[in-house]
């Protein structure tokens, strides 16, 4: 039944409904996740010594700047005039850049303006390569931002599990133009991916595509969507990223499917009201920090699904402004933070902040370099001023703070401290407790 490698009967004729479904000139469908065609992009583009420009919440690399949101606490889009500093910046630096790739839209449901990215890339000669993970949905209606390849990106990879029906781990691929060399991209898959490839995985890709484009489908889930974002947007101690946000922050569009709330007016964290939401009025949030609560809308999404999550928060709401000394109690039962890192809880504008500083960091050996060397374990004190062997990334929300070959800041463990000691996570450590960090043996 044909091979994925090297396709020429039925997975490549259904990679080409794919292509001409969502705008590409060649789609690959991948059963290892967008990760894996990020990792067959930048290696179809960036060869040893080259230079790839990304944002941090996407590594040896150049770092552009996303606007950081500090009211919410999450990184929102990145701007073209962004970019182009990291490209003259770059090239004064000597670097020769063959990529820039950005995230959009993010977690959270913000896009990049990416026409104007890709203006920027190409005046340049470099291709745009965008993480579209949570953007499968935009070719299909016009409701949605327009996709990355209707916006003139050159690569595109995209999760068809996360916001299509596809099977967890199935997504795609897509080029347009040339400014890619597509031999490349397939050899790297060929390296990337399993040479036996789950043909449900595969499977649940058509069959995804071929969903979606039924007549009508969107037509619940974005009402659902207009409802939701339009009702909590009417209750006074909550913050709603919408439309009302497009043409600030590096925000150009907002997904309909995408809603992302802030609660800390209410007194409690992310977490505090995901619980309170699920525990309650069995309404299960996609993802939960400190400052918001993110909810994600799908294919399958009803309008009874929405009045069940706007009747959830209009309970919350009343609760909590009728009975403020309940928050405050709520807020009290917070896990303590001990002595170690002080009594101060680890905020997400704090961790966003200081994910973007370390883009800054100095880094004295490439990711490469500090993967591969000696390493040793030292304690949290020991391993302020060392450089780093393992990556570091507090989640949510999911932007590393530190990359091996990175120099461990005091302030960088401390919070990473916090993060635990708050009921967060930290991905990466060898010493998942934290007690000691791995760092390059001198």
């Amino acid at each position: 039944l044909d091979y994925l490698a090297s396709p020429t009967s039925i997975i490549q004729q259904a990679q080409q409904l794919a292509a001409t479904t969502f705008g590409a000139d060649q789609t690959w469908f991948l059963v290892n996740g967008t990760s894996v065609g990020i990792h067959a992009a930048v290696m179809a583009t960036c060869r040893p010594g080259d230079c790839l420009v990304l944002a941090r919440n996407c590594c040896d690399t150049w770092y552009v700047q996303p606007h950081c949101d500090e009211q919410l606490g999450v990184a929102h889009g990145v701007h073209p005039s962004s970019v182009q500093q990291a490209l003259d910046a770059a090239c004064s630096a000597g670097k020769r850049v063959t990529a820039v790739l950005v995230v959009s839209p993010t977690y959270f449901g913000v896009c990049s303006d990416i026409s104007g990215l890709t203006d920027v890339c190409h005046k340049s000669h470099v291709p745009l390569i965008v993480d579209e993970a949570h953007g499968s949905h935009f070719a299909f209606d016009s409701a949605f931002p327009q996709s990355g390849l209707s916006c003139g990106a050159d690569c595109v990879i995209q999760s068809s599990h996360k916001t299509l029906s596809a099977l967890t781990q199935a997504a795609m691929l897509h080029i347009k133009g040339d400014y890619i060399d597509t031999g490349r991209v397939s050899r790297a898959l060929q390296l990337l991916q399993s040479s036996s490839p789950s043909y449900l995985l595969m499977a649940s890709l058509d069959g995804a595509r071929a969903h979606a484009q039924q007549p009508g489908i969107w037509e619940e889930p974005l009402r659902a969507g207009q409802l939701s974002t339009a009702k909590l947007q009417e209750l006074m101690r909550l913050q709603v990223v919408s439309s009302y946000y497009v043409g600030t922050r590096g925000i150009a569009a907002v997904d309909p499917l995408r809603i992302t709330v802030g609660v800390q007016r209410l007194g409690l964290t992310g977490s505090q009201v995901s619980t309170i939401l699920e525990d309650e009025y069995g309404v299960v949030a996609e993802l939960a920090t400190q400052q918001v609560v993110v909810f994600a809308l799908g294919i399958g999404t009803t309008m009874n699904d929405a009045e069940k999550l706007v009747a959830a928060f209009q309970n919350l709401h009343q609760k909590f402004q009728d009975a403020p000394a309940l928050a405050h109690q709520l807020a009290s039962e917070r896990p303590p933070s001990s002595s170690r890192a002080g009594s101060s809880q680890a905020d997400d504008a704090d961790i966003l902040q200081l994910s973007v500083d370390a883009g800054n960091s100095l880094q004295l050996m490439s990711l490469r370099s500090a993967f591969f060397a000696k390493s040793v374990r030292v304690t949290g004190a020991a391993a302020v001023g060392r450089v780093s062997a393992e990556l570091l990334c507090p989640y949510p929300p999911g932007v590393p703070v530190a990359i091996p070959g990175e120099v461990l800041q005091n302030e960088t463990i401390q919070l990473l401290l916090r993060v635990l000691e708050t009921g967060g996570t930290v991905t990466g450590p060898s010493d998942p407790t934290l007690s000691t960090f791995l760092v390059v043996a001198t």
